[in-house]
Parts: structure tokens; C-alpha cells; sequence
């Protein structure tokens, strides 16, 4: 799995090869057929995709109006005239959740028995902890973050007992990128270019269900065995997201089950998260704003002010799958630094020699017919 990482690493993102998500090319560069998978459509044996049949997935239709296509709804004129992100609120309302959850005695501070008009620290007594004036952390969590120290950061951060992700989200708040910073102001253009090299390795993982993250949870390319293992990712590009799959498709609750609310609070924070880091990506900010309106569960989540950055790690989860039934697998998650459009990858495995192992096997027969395994 190790080699497979470095391989789709060196080979991502090379200027030199063509965009092709979102397109399908012909003979004189990949074969349609064998694209066709990964830019969203899923072509089945025997039953052609009619012009208006809308995607196996569950959802709704392309030429049906909805939420992010007709001109007359409330989510279509809020992502059309979505607005910077209001780095003031996001810093003040960031500092107040994190001072309600703490409580005097977890910080080894008296609490003299009277009433609170508000749940956790007071100001006073934050101020108290991080060694700095009341005033001045007053002003530092009304939004006036200009001119704020490092240090004096630092110091609020300790005092909130703030896990590394969130320090970071604190820092980015209070000293934000400029529009005019790499990385920062972008997110105008359309898909991330992905190199047809990674899409033929990715497609040749036949046991390993694999996707390409975009910074805004977009299922940027995949291969046919995880299309399978989640029930179907065709979508209109506007929903083809982890947040639109994890919220909006039941699939996710019936095949994640137990593993869906980590999994969706996850998704939720390293949005939250992205939003500080690209506070001018205007195409993340409508994202997010689509997802506020449109599942209760996502704003809910939202407005506890989860932050959890992307990064490298693995974990063990349950598959519920209809036709094979539980299937444990390793999932790992790989960090891609070097495209500032994707990221990263998911990866999906079961441990050789386990009865998962061999229902993988089944899904992979499933998705690629002919396919034979030694043994």
C-alpha cells in the first residue's frame, strides 16, 4: 500500500498531461469507455443510460429544477451572491464556543457558587489564564484581530486548551491570507487536473477502493470498486461531494451506519477548517452555504464549530454493504501538499486472509466482470 502511495504522489499533478476531469476523451488519448468511471458515469451492461434517467445514486435528477439550479431558490441566489467569508464573526463566535465548553474547576480556577448568564470561562477569568489584559482579549474575540501577536495567540490558545488543529484555525482567523496570496484568493476555476497516469493506477487497484479528494470534498476522480462499495457517485458536478453523499444520500447512513455521525462531523470540520485556510475561495464558501441550507444535520454540525485539519492517518470502519454484507476495512486517508486544488486520497482495503477480505473479492468481480484471483 506504501508503494502505491508514492506512486500516485510523484505522478499527480503534472502540468504536462491534459485535464481530463470532466471530460471524456477519445481514441487519441484515453478510451472513452475506460474514463467514463471516473468523470461520473457509470455505464452498465445492457442498460444505456437514457438522456433524462436520472443517476442510480438516489439523486435527484439533472433536468429537474432544485435547490442549486433554479434560478427562483433561496440556496441558488445565496451561492450567486455569497459574500467573503466575515473573518470578524468566524474568529468571535470560534473563541466564544471554545470558552463555553471549559469550566472553572477543569482549569483549576474557584467557582463561588453564583449564577453564570453564560455557560463556561468568563472573559475575565480567560484573560486571567492566558496572562493577558481584559481588554485586550475583549477586542481579540469581538473580531479586532489587527496587529494581534503570535504570542499573544499562543497564550489564548493554551488557555482554551485548544488541540493543534484548532491553534492552527485560530492563527489563520486572526491573521488571514490576503486575497491576493496563492492558494488563498483561487478556486475560481473549474476541476483540479488530474494526470491519466494516476487515473489508470487508480483504476488498477482492484481490491482497494479509491477516491481523489478536491479541497472542497469533491470526488475528483474514482476508481469502479469504491463507486460500488458507496452505492453509486454519479452526480451533477455541483453535488458530486463527500458532503452531498454524506448528507443528502441515504446510502451513506445504510452502508456507514454506525461510522456515519464520525464521519460526517469529520467532513464538517475540515470544511470549517479550509475555510480559514482559503477564506477567498468563493467556490468553497457556496459549497458550505448549499450545505447549511440544505441538511439540517450539516448545519447543526457547523454551528458547533468543529475544526479537524486533513491529514495523513488510518482507522478501522464496517462497511454495510447490501449484496455482501459487513465488510471491515483499513482506511487511510493520504495528504497530497503538493496540488493546492486536491485534498487528498481514500483508501479502502480489507486485510488479506479475513472473511472481508474475500466479499472484497466479491465486490471486485462485481464491478469487473472476467476478473479472476489466483488460488
Amino acid at each position: 500500500m506504501l508503494r502505491v502511495i508514492g506512486a500516485i504522489t510523484r505522478r499527480l499533478g503534472s502540468s504536462s498531461l491534459p485535464r481530463v476531469i470532466g471530460r471524456k476523451y477519445s481514441s487519441s488519448g484515453l478510451a472513452t469507455s475506460s474514463l467514463s468511471r471516473w468523470v461520473g458515469v457509470r455505464p452498465q451492461p445492457g442498460r444505456p443510460r437514457h438522456p433524462h434517467q436520472g443517476p442510480a445514486s438516489g439523486y435527484p435528477r439533472r433536468d429537474q429544477p432544485g435547490p442549486d439550479r433554479d434560478s427562483k431558490s433561496p440556496v441558488f441566489a445565496r451561492t450567486c451572491t455569497v459574500r467573503p467569508v466575515d473573518v470578524r464573526t468566524e474568529l468571535s463566535q470560534f473563541l466564544k464556543s471554545r470558552r463555553a465548553r471549559l469550566r472553572p474547576e477543569e482549569v483549576g480556577l474557584t467557582s463561588y457558587g453564583r449564577q453564570r448568564r453564560v455557560p463556561g470561562l468568563r472573559r475575565e477569568e480567560l484573560a486571567l489564564l492566558a496572562g493577558v489584559s481584559v481588554t485586550h482579549y475583549t477586542r481579540l474575540e469581538q473580531g479586532q484581530h489587527h496587529n494581534v501577536s503570535p504570542e499573544i495567540l499562543d497564550a489564548v490558545a493554551g488557555a482554551l486548551r485548544l488541540t493543534a488543529d484548532e491553534r492552527a484555525h485560530l492563527h489563520r482567523l486572526a491573521r488571514p491570507a490576503p486575497p491576493g496570496e496563492p492558494g488563498a484568493a483561487d478556486g475560481a476555476g473549474g476541476f483540479a487536473d488530474v494526470s491519466p497516469s494516476v487515473l489508470g493506477l487508480l483504476d488498477s487497484l482492484v481490491l482497494t477502493g479509491a477516491a481523489l479528494i478536491g479541497r472542497r470534498t469533491e470526488f475528483l476522480a474514482w476508481n469502479p470498486l469504491i463507486d460500488e462499495m458507496l452505492g453509486g457517485l454519479d452526480a451533477p458536478p455541483s453535488r458530486r461531494t463527500v458532503s452531498h453523499w454524506m448528507f443528502l444520500n441515504e446510502n451513506a447512513r445504510r452502508r456507514w451506519g454506525g461510522c456515519w455521525e464520525r464521519k460526517a462531523r469529520a467532513n464538517v470540520a475540515m470544511l470549517r477548517a479550509g475555510l480559514a485556510r482559503y477564506p477567498h475561495d468563493e467556490r468553497l464558501r457556496g459549497h458550505i452555504a448549499v450545505m447549511r441550507v440544505q441538511s439540517p444535520e450539516f448545519e447543526a454540525m457547523w454551528q458547533a464549530y468543529e475544526v479537524e485539519e486533513w491529514s495523513a492517518g488510518s482507522e478501522d470502519i464496517v462497511l454495510r454493504h447490501p449484496v455482501v454484507g459487513s465488510v471491515e476495512l483499513d482506511y487511510q486517508r493520504v495528504l497530497l501538499p503538493d496540488v493546492p486544488e486536491v485534498r487528498g486520497l481514500l483508501l479502502y482495503s480489507a486485510r488479506p486472509g479475513t472473511p472481508s477480505h474475500e466479499r472484497m473479492r466479491h465486490l471486485a468481480s462485481i464491478v469487473t466482470p472476467g476478473l479472476r484471483f489466483p488460488g
